[in-house]
Formats: structure tokens, sequence, C-alpha cells
């Protein structure tokens, strides 16, 4: 059976300044480093002695079993994440640092370390995400790829029912959209500032992108209509970065429950060079495959679905 420690984030921040441990790049513990530690003196500082986190026989140091735990989550070289979307919700990190996985959660106040893991439970616990009893709708072959702020104006257009906004009042109605919408998560991750910036400032910006849109066979289309139009219910995202000497790298999909249908969101380059994004209704037992081959490697995710 695993191993689990609670630590309140003074604590923590004790320890790591005892073992002299600094969070590097990714690391999940980066604000309990930043974190004021508790007094060597301190009724929280003589609670970790007595559970032999610290040893006290001459000068207090840091147990060297747990120092090597703290190492995976402060420096790791991997880092697998699963998130439920919305603001404040729990994710579930683990991270690598050689052979040894452990899993780490930090709230305001607390973190708590599970050890020793293993790949194989972060991907258990993303297939218990997508577990569901319901039946699934056929797939509506709907695919998306193309700039995020395309998609926020799909979303627009469907939203009008037929597609047939008038290019010259669209810019306002995709604010009015945005205001609208404010609460979705869905709504706000595509809303990129740095993409809707191209749609206000420049009058033709988004008459260029529905006419994008109409070229690629999305408005009107059936397809598109029957998944985008739909409430978006619940998500998650997941993630594996890895660490190396040349920095890290991230391989990331969202995953949005919109109605029956299941729209997956990977970032990719589009073939002009510029940032965007693949999106497409896919079934639960393809995303599960999709899951597991994120937190393996680039290459095996490649064999799932294609270079991005």
């Amino acid at each position: 059976m695993p191993a689990r420690i609670a630590l309140e984030v003074p604590q923590a921040s004790y320890l790591m300044t005892l073992g002299g441990i600094e969070a590097g790049p990714a690391s999940p513990i980066a604000a309990v480093a930043a974190a004021t530690p508790c007094a060597p003196d301190s009724a929280d500082a003589a609670t970790l002695a007595q559970r032999g986190l610290v040893l006290t026989k001459a000068e207090p140091r840091l147990n060297a079993a747990f120092r090597g735990v703290l190492q995976a989550v402060a420096r790791p070289e991997e880092v697998l994440t699963l998130r439920a979307s919305g603001a404040g919700q729990p994710a579930i990190v683990l991270c690598r640092r050689g052979e040894f996985w452990a899993q780490c959660d930090v709230g305001a106040q607390r973190m708590v370390l599970t050890f020793p893991l293993s790949r194989t439970a972060m991907i258990v616990a993303a297939a218990a995400a997508l577990s569901s009893g319901h039946d699934e709708p056929p797939p509506s072959d709907f695919h998306f790829r193309g700039r995020a702020a395309d998609l926020l104006v799909l979303h627009t257009l469907l939203a009008a029912g037929d597609g047939g906004i008038d290019a010259g009042v669209l810019p306002e109605r995709v604010r009015a959209y945005l205001s609208a919408h404010a609460g979705n998560a869905f709504v706000a991750a595509l809303a990129d500032p740095r993409g809707l910036d191209a749609l206000f400032t420049d009058d033709s910006g988004s008459a260029r992108a529905a006419s994008r849109l109409h070229d690629a066979g999305l408005v009107p289309a059936r397809a598109a209509r029957a998944v985008l139009r739909a409430s978006t219910t619940a998500g998650f995202s997941a993630s594996r970065t890895a660490i190396r000497e040349s920095g890290a790298s991230t391989v990331a999909m969202q995953v949005w429950r919109m109605g029956d249908h299941n729209l997956v969101v990977r970032p990719v380059r589009l073939d002009d060079g510029t940032p965007g994004l693949d999106a497409r209704d896919m079934q639960r037992a393809d995303i599960r495959a999709l899951v597991a081959a994120v937190y393996q490697d680039e290459g095996t995710l490649a064999e799932v679905v294609g270079a991005p």
C-alpha cells in the first residue's frame, strides 16, 4: 500500500529548507518552497521530529528517505496532471524523478504526498474519469483544426441558428456571446486575447474567420451543430511535462462534455506555423486510448492520433 504523508505548508517549507531542496521547473510545489517555514523551535517542527521526518540526535536534519520523496516533487523529470475543468477544481499530479513516482496534492494550507506510485496509476485515474453508464450517440464526424478565435466564431455563428450572421456585425455578436457565456469554461478557454485582437481590431478579421469556417465546410454543418450547440456539462484536462536540460516540453489535451458528445481539444501547430487547436468529437474508448498515449510519450501519442 502506498504511504500518505500530510504536511501543513509551513512544515513542508521548513523541510525543504532543512534539506536544501529548491523547486525546479514545472514543480507543483513552487508555492510551498516560497512559503514562510515554521520555526525550528515551534510545535510544528517538533511534530515533524516525532513523526520521524526530522532526525534530531545532533543538528536537526531531514530524514534521507523522505528527502528523496521531496526531491521527486520539487525537481521532477516528468509531471503528469489530470484536472477537472472549472476554477478551483482539484488536480491529480504525479511526479517522477528517476524511477520513483509520487503524487502531490497541494492546497492553500496543506500538502499531501502519496508514494510510491506508478504511471499506470494516472492512466487508471483518467480511465475512471471517462467511465459512465449512459449510452453514447454515434460519433458526429465533427473535426475542427484552426485558430482558437475561429472556433469561438463558429460557436457564435451556430448560436444564431443557421450560421448566417452578417460579417459586418459579427465582432459585436462575438463580444455579446462572450459576455453571455462568461461562466462557461469552454468558451473562456477559447477567449485568448491574442486571437481575439484580430477579430476586434481589424474590421475584416471576423469576416476572414467566417470565410475560413465556410470554406472548411463547418458552417452550416450538421456535425458542428450536433456538438457545439449542446451545453458544456463537464470537462477535464490531461497533460505530461518532460523536464530536460534543454527545457520543459508539454503535451496536453482537454476533454469537454458537450451534451451527449465528448469534444477533445489539443493544441497544435498549424500549417502556417502559428498556434492553433485540433478539436474533434470522440467516443470514450478512443479518448481513453488517447489519454494513455499522452501519459506515455510523444512517440506513442503520434502513433494514436498523428503528430500535432
